[in-house]
């Protein structure tokens, strides 16, 4: 059912202005998105990426902005990671310096890389965020040792304020079912035709791209990846972020195939040099009809509700489950809702501890 073709690099061993630690690419099938270390830049799929540029060009349609201001915090956060677009806005991973803090979910307008709001992942790690288009679920995991996927529901309120509860994990398993452990993730894309997960694991040959099915949490296929991570104890060659895109159409210059992964070379003078891998999915094309062997690759969401509300007149106040105040609400006046906008839609405030931001009176 599986099979890919390897099509080569583009650009390929290139210097061109915002490669150096770039981390992360995404699309939304008519621009691309990658992040540096500190910068996010938008650029037309039209763009000739191998061509230099060094700063924002917004007549030709070509964006940048830092990892500045209140969500770098002096320096605290200083790690954007690989990212992902979904329903008119980027999202974006950053780590903190240090394990002091936990790691964010950057939300930026994809129109005009406005940053918009964040919220906070569960560990310090954050290398990665994917976003199942179908559930809106989003997806991250730490580093190193992961055993399973972390599960949030984020919610944009008010079009201007991301909530991300967590919800639950979702275990990995290799093809034969048996658990499955994996290194260094430093990337991870959804496909929106198959729903399939694909994940970048910067090990070696025991790594390169994994394909999971995010029903069951079981890896379908490996995709292998030729290249040198290392060079006399130097960290050489790393695979970073990774993107599902059909691009058979020539749309991309220089760009062909399905699945698309970044790889920098950090041995050198100047810049990194980045080796941008394209690969050929029949799968993931347009042009084929999904075989009915794929199955289901939709994501079990849990029927939780996540806020509690008290429908007192002289009260009118909505809390998370976890709020302490929850327990003084008498259990006639008590009522539970999945979704905090349809709280406040119904005219509810936010509770001045749990959900500050809400809180209007």
């Amino acid at each position: 059912m599986f099979t890919h073709n390897y099509l080569g690099n583009y650009p390929k061993d290139r210097e061109n202005g915002w490669s150096e630690e770039l981390q992360g690419v995404c699309s939304d099938g008519q621009n691309w998105y990658f992040a540096q270390k500190n910068k996010l830049w938008k650029f037309p799929l039209s763009h000739d990426l191998n061509k230099e540029i060094t700063r924002a060009d917004p007549e030709r349609g070509i964006l940048m902005t830092q990892l500045d201001g209140y969500l770098a915090m002096k320096g605290a956060y200083n790690h954007m990671g690989d990212l992902d677009y979904y329903n008119g806005f980027v999202f974006v991973p950053v780590e903190p310096a240090n394990n002091l803090f936990r790691a964010r979910v950057a939300m930026y307008r994809a129109d005009t890389l406005e940053l918009v709001s964040y919220n906070y992942l569960n560990s310090p790690k954050g290398p990665w965020c994917a976003i199942d288009s179908r559930s809106g679920l989003l997806l991250s995991s730490a580093f190193n040792n992961v055993e399973s996927l972390q599960v949030y529901a984020p919610e944009i309120v008010n079009g201007l304020y991301l909530t991300m509860p967590f919800s639950h994990h979702l275990p990995l398993y290799d093809e034969k079912g048996q658990p499955l452990q994996l290194q260094r993730l430093q990337g991870g894309a959804f496909s929106q035709r198959t729903g399939l997960l694909y994940l970048v694991s910067d090990t070696d040959e025991n790594g390169g791209i994994m394909v999971i099915n995010p029903a069951t949490g079981k890896r379908v296929s490996r995709i292998p990846v030729d290249y040198d991570p290392s060079l006399l104890g130097y960290t050489r060659e790393e695979l970073e972020g990774i993107t599902v895109l059909d691009l058979d159409g020539g749309i991309a210059p220089g760009i062909q195939g399905q699945v698309h992964l970044l790889m920098i070379d950090n041995v050198g003078s100047g810049d990194d040099d980045l080796y941008f891998k394209h690969y050929s999915v029949p799968l993931e094309s347009e042009n084929q009809p999904l075989p009915p062997e794929l199955g289901s690759t939709e994501i079990a969401r849990p029927d939780k509700k996540r806020y509690v509300a008290n429908q007192s007149p002289s009260k009118m106040e909505v809390h998370t489950v976890n709020c302490s105040r929850v327990r003084h609400i008498a259990p006639a006046n008590r009522i539970e809702y999945r979704s905090l906008q349809e709280a406040l839609d119904q005219g509810y405030d936010g509770c001045y501890y749990c959900l500050r931001p809400f809180h209007t009176r």
